[in-house]
């Protein structure tokens, strides 16, 4: 038994001279998986004619056995006396496969009939994730201070899209999906399969934000042929195809960040110069004390080194701390007080000590030579012989009658 490729002109002719029916479907559009064609019956006659359409696979099955399949466009003449033909197109391992494992293990015919089964890709399937999803977000890293790496942004994100999917296992999709019913729709196979495609997106987000990729949550609409070779390669969709159904694109239509994501990167990004260059002198400070430790030429060289970067860094040397451009030093300004301390006592330690000097006698004798207060015969400092002064004459006032020396008079003061 087997189908038999001929021509139309011959399909007319046999037609009209058997008075037999095509077997055909014609209304398969992208809603329509599957759909049974047979006879009132259950019996297809021998040299009936069946007919398969472009993006079509027919399968002939008998009593539950696959007799003969094609995914081959056009018309084929059922010979119940002839082998299997199986004109398969594009499917040819596929329906030898099926060959294998639903031979014909003979009978009576009782249940015969054409299962046609969309062989298209099946457009125009939306998703939505009803809660944010995670995303790791390397647009925006931080630095662990405990392990000296950095790490994304953790955010959260709802997105909506459409996916595209093809049956390319006719007989897993027959056994676990179609059945023996008449028509199967692809509304009874996305609702199945709303859940599934989440895991499947999710597993997606996790490849697309780590290496080598690290795409940025807004770019991601743009990532389709990016999302279609990660599914190809790490088969996101294994617990689809086990069902005869592959996932053939995942497209990101829309993507929109939570209230709180949305905060930590308007924080991030309006602090973000600073914490970035403090995180990055951070990071060479620690790789720079590692080097102190194997030093060949000492610790001491290896600090030295240490004070020379802060100086070019603009940092205060041993302190391990760097400032940043148009930042006055941490350690500098406690270190100025004591410096304008010891110049203001400088001065007065800087002043010599005078000698006292020698109090002058009750004469009042100074030396001639140098001046200096003589209580002696002799000048203490130069010993030049000390000349007495002259004593005035003592007399009597002309107004009072007092007894006074020098040119006016103690009691009344008239000069004299």
């Amino acid at each position: 038994m087997g189908l038999i490729k001929t021509a139309i002109d011959s399909i007319k002719g046999t037609l009209r001279d058997q008075h037999l029916t095509a077997i055909n479907c014609e209304n398969m559009d992208n809603s329509i998986l599957l759909m049974k064609k047979t006879k009132e019956n259950g019996i297809i006659r021998n040299g009936s004619i069946i007919i398969v359409n472009p993006g079509q696979m027919a399968v002939v099955i008998d009593n539950g056995k696959v007799i003969d399949a094609s995914a081959e466009p056009g018309a084929f003449k059922w010979d119940s006396d002839a082998s299997a033909s199986f004109f398969a197109g594009n499917f040819g391992g596929v329906f030898g496969e099926m060959w294998k494992r639903f031979a014909f293990g003979g009978g009576t015919y009782q249940d015969q009939a054409i299962y046609y089964i969309n062989a298209k890709e099946i457009m125009d399937n939306g998703f939505g994730t009803p809660a944010p999803v995670m995303y790791s977000d390397w647009q925006h890293p931080t630095f662990n201070k405990r392990t000296g790496q950095y790490l994304p942004m953790q955010i959260k994100m709802k997105c909506a899209g459409s996916y595209t999917f093809m049956i390319d296992q006719p007989w897993e999709f027959l056994k676990r999906v179609g059945g023996t019913a008449n028509m199967y729709q692809k509304d009874d196979l996305t609702d199945q399969m709303r859940l599934e495609i989440l895991d499947v997106f999710q597993s997606m987000l996790n490849s697309l934000s780590k290496e080598p990729h690290r795409v940025p949550p807004a770019e991601l609409p743009s990532q389709t042929s990016l999302i279609k070779k990660l599914m190809e390669e790490n088969e996101f969709d294994a617990v689809i195809r086990k069902r005869g159904v592959r996932i053939e694109g995942i497209q990101i239509l829309t993507m929109q960040l939570d209230a709180e994501s949305e905060e930590k990167i308007r924080v991030y990004e309006a602090t973000s110069d600073d914490m970035l260059f403090m995180d990055r002198q951070q990071e060479r400070m620690a790789d720079t004390m590692k080097t102190v430790g194997s030093n060949e030429a000492g610790i001491g060289a290896g600090f030295l080194g240490i004070g020379m970067m802060n100086n070019i860094m603009g940092g205060p040397a041993g302190t391990g701390l760097v400032q940043q451009p148009g930042q006055q030093p941490m350690m500098q300004q406690p270190m100025q007080q004591p410096m304008m301390q010891q110049q203001m006592q400088q001065p007065m330690m800087q002043q010599p000590m005078q000698q006292p000097q020698p109090e002058a006698t009750q004469g009042g004798v100074s030396c001639a030579n140098c001046g200096a207060a003589v209580a002696g015969p002799f000048c203490s400092q130069c010993g030049t012989p000390a000349l007495k002064p002259e004593q005035p004459a003592e007399t009597f006032c002309s107004q009072c009658g007092a007894l006074t020396k020098g040119p006016f008079c103690t009691k009344c003061g008239t000069r004299q």
